[in-house]
C-alpha cells in the first residue's frame, strides 16, 4: 500500500524495487523504491484509491498476523477484530 493505491512488486534490480498496481491489465501507475527508502509515483494510476478494498484486505492481513501469533481460539480473535 502506498498512497492508498495496492501495488505489486514488478522487479528488483541490484537495490531498487520496482512496483505496478494491482489493476496493471488497466493501469499504467507505477512506483520506484531505492534501497529501503520512501517509494516514489513514477507513473500516474488512471483510477481513484478504492478505500473499501483496501479496508477489507488490512482487516485479512491483521487478522491472519494474529492467528499465527496469538494461541487464543480463532473465532475469539475474529470477534475481537471484528
Amino acid at each position: 500500500m502506498f498512497h492508498g493505491f495496492r501495488y505489486l512488486c514488478d522487479r528488483i534490480r541490484n537495490e531498487n524495487t520496482y512496483w505496478r498496481c494491482e489493476l496493471c491489465s488497466t493501469c499504467p501507475g507505477r512506483a520506484s523504491q531505492k534501497g529501503a527508502g520512501e517509494p516514489t509515483v513514477t507513473s500516474p494510476h488512471n483510477h481513484e484509491p478504492d478505500e473499501q478494498r483496501n479496508k477489507a484486505e488490512q482487516f485479512k492481513t491483521t487478522l491472519k498476523r494474529r492467528i499465527r501469533e496469538d494461541s487464543a481460539p480463532i473465532r475469539k480473535i475474529f470477534r475481537s477484530e471484528l
